[in-house]
């Protein structure tokens, strides 16, 4: 599935591009202010998230007292 990946999204960019020309860098431009930040958020939150709760047994690391 992921080898059929590339190929897909290249021929979704080709009908969006053939569809609708102004759309297409529109949406670009709009979702990339909030995409970036997003991606440096989550692995942050994903490291407070561990550094608060520990590793573990789910239940283990939420019933012990901090």
């Amino acid at each position: 599935m992921s080898a059929r990946l590339p190929s897909a999204l290249r021929r979704t960019a080709q009908t969006a591009w053939g569809t609708d020309r102004l759309a297409v860098p529109l949406l670009l431009g709009c979702r990339l202010p909030t995409g970036l930040p997003t991606a440096v958020l989550l692995p942050c939150t994903a490291g407070n998230v561990r550094h608060r709760f520990g590793t573990g047994p789910v239940l283990l690391t939420l019933s012990r007292d901090r």
